[in-house]
């Protein structure tokens, strides 16, 4: 049999094992032996089973997806259910995470909502715990998430579990070397018990959904069952936004507007309102206080190598700067681990960074990374930023729309530029100018996007 990408099933085994999967190819892969019902759950499956530095193991994958299942079933059934949602709430807010990639990009929406139309936060049941004690929750008032009325999805009924084994069984007959069938199996399952909780929803209430992503488990399970859906753009779009699947998305201006129609979404779907992001960017100016960089050892969506790439340059890069390198470290990476002890004049920074918040240092400095949101954070906070000029197959539209200005490959070319950049006010000057107009083309003045939007589908 042959796969889409016109390898064999060998060659591709080999292959994974050796490094792992780009997430297109992962997503011809799984199609190829799952079948397109496994891309419904793709984003899990990917991050379950692709890891930096290449594929777990089969064992692994299964356990791991297993224990989702279990967890996720005690979250949709061994909980205090909230009062429902007021019955004229017309806009539900699809909050699955905290911070800067989920509630936060959804209260960037509020003030887009049109007038006197009522919102309800609908929370994963993980961030029920984050409200406390709530006297609304028991004397049947809504509870409040940051000012808005907060819900959870009701309990799925009891025919959810032959449904999820209806949308699992057929995954235990594949079979291939790379991917675990009891793990693709048990994720289907974990859908299955999502959208049967969706579905109680979508059935007793009206309403438009609003999403930060539309990939996520809980978000990608209430697609396609009534409701009218808008995704906001929460980040820089990697392949894991494609395809992109809720009814319209909206994007933050110029370039991304061109990574989504890249990645196939039609013209007619595209919003265009930055709501509120890149409002206030501070220009760039004076010597550089410090060098920082971006750490992304944490995703494999830009292709094998990333995070092992970035930590060499830090080694290499950190002693040849007079004040030493900062390593700005994603969430989801360990400031713990070994890897980064017993390197001269290298600091290791956990987030929240001050840094890359608008008016926190008070002075600019030289931020370098590859491709990410951090970056574009980073110019916003009025540094100057310079991207790594490395040729990584993932990811080519989300690479795009973080194309810095300047692009260096090599520790001594980004030491050579801080040297540069340190003594020449004409350099500082010209750097600080093209950052704003990559600024410009990253977040559109255009406004009222959204607002319109939501007014046409509401009727108003």
């Amino acid at each position: 049999m042959r796969t889409v990408l016109g390898e064999d099933h060998e060659t591709m085994r080999e292959r994974t094992r050796r490094q792992g999967e780009s997430f297109a190819d992962f997503l011809a892969h799984l199609a190829a032996v799952f079948g397109p019902q496994a891309l419904c759950v793709r984003h899990e499956l990917y991050f379950l089973i692709v890891t930096p530095t290449g594929f777990r193991p089969g064992w692994r994958q299964a356990l791991r997806a297993l224990g989702a299942l279990a967890r996720d079933a005690g979250l949709l059934w061994l909980r205090i259910a909230p009062p429902p949602p007021p019955p004229t709430a017309a806009v539900f807010l699809v909050a699955t995470l905290p911070g800067a990639n989920g509630w936060e990009v959804l209260k960037s929406g509020l003030p887009a909502l049109p007038a006197k139309t009522p919102a309800c936060a609908v929370l994963h049941p993980r961030l029920w715990p984050r409200l406390g004690p709530s006297l609304g929750l028991w004397w049947g008032r809504p509870p409040r998430w940051d000012g808005v009325d907060a819900t959870s999805l009701p309990y799925p009924p009891l025919s959810a579990l032959w449904q999820a084994a209806r949308l699992a069984l057929p995954a235990l007959s594949c079979r291939d070397g790379a991917i675990s069938r009891v793990a693709v199996a048990a994720t289907l399952a974990r859908h299955g018990l999502w959208r049967a909780a969706w579905r109680r929803l979508a059935r007793s209430r009206r309403g438009v959904l609003v999403l930060h992503n539309d990939f996520d488990m809980m978000s990608a399970a209430c697609l396609g069952l009534g409701p009218p859906t808008v995704c906001l753009q929460h980040g820089v779009p990697t392949d894991e936004f494609f395809p992109a699947r809720a009814d319209v998305q909206v994007v933050w201006g110029p370039s991304s507007r061109a990574a989504y129609a890249e990645g196939g979404v039609e013209r007619e779907r595209l919003v265009v309102d930055a709501l509120g992001r890149g409002e206030g960017a501070i220009a760039a100016s004076g010597p550089p206080a410090g060098f920082a960089l971006i750490s992304q050892g944490h995703t494999p969506l830009y292709g094998p190598g990333l995070g092992a790439k970035l930590l060499d340059l830090a080694r290499d890069l950190a002693p040849l700067l007079p004040d030493g390198l900062d390593l700005l470290l994603h969430p989801a990476e360990d400031p713990g681990s070994p890897a980064y002890a017993g390197v001269k004049g290298l600091r290791v920074s956990v987030p929240p960074h001050g840094l890359l918040r608008r008016g926190q240092t008070g002075r600019s400095w030289l931020v370098a990374g590859f491709s990410s949101t951090a970056l574009i954070d980073a110019a916003v906070a009025g540094h100057y930023v310079v991207g790594l000029d490395w040729p990584l197959p993932g990811s080519l539209a989300a690479q795009r729309v973080t194309l810095a200005p300047r692009r260096f490959a090599t520790a001594d070319d980004l030491a050579a530029f801080h040297a540069a950049l340190t003594h020449e006010d004409l350099l500082r000057t010209i750097l600080a100018n093209d950052l704003i107009e990559w600024l410009r083309a990253t977040f559109s003045p255009e406004t009222g996007g959204l607002r319109a939007h939501l007014a046409r589908v509401l009727g108003q």
